[in-house]
């Protein structure tokens, strides 16, 4: 991440997630761990509010600096939520001005795609709830 706070924001504010855990500063064995000793690496966690699955930001500085891959390439990372209520989420988002990629679409199948602050993937659909349940609030389907 290039900026923690903003991406932080941007997954509390506009897609839902819960701070579970604000910057932090990650030890300096980590940096080793991922290939890239002097790395300075701070993180925020996120959780999602139905499921036990959380998303790990990371700002490191002190490196190079690398090109973002794009969807096709090795390495692209798209993050797919479940939201329960698509249309809010979708006004949410044209409110603070992140752009949908796709058409809008009508009938059954709907799909949002957004950048987020970083230039990652996110790809909102409405949730589908199993016969008599209620859909639930956000559930991460897959990176």
């Amino acid at each position: 991440m290039a900026q923690l706070e903003r991406s932080i924001e941007f997954y509390r504010n506009l897609i839902g997630l819960e701070v579970e855990r604000p910057r932090y500063r990650m030890g300096e064995g980590v940096a080793e761990l991922y290939g890239a000793p002097g790395i300075v690496m701070e993180a925020g966690v996120l959780k999602l509010r139905t499921a036990d699955s959380e998303l790990i930001l990371i700002e490191a500085r002190g490196g190079a600096s690398e090109a973002m891959p794009g969807l096709g390439d090795r390495g692209a990372i798209r993050l797919l939520f479940e939201v329960s209520d698509f249309s809010a989420m979708l006004s949410r988002l044209k409110a603070a001005n992140v752009r949908n990629l796709l058409p809008e679409r009508t009938g059954e199948t709907r799909l949002a795609l957004v950048r987020d602050p970083d230039g990652l993937f996110v790809e909102l659909k409405p949730a589908q709830a199993a016969v008599g349940e209620e859909p639930r609030n956000i559930t991460f389907s897959g990176l």
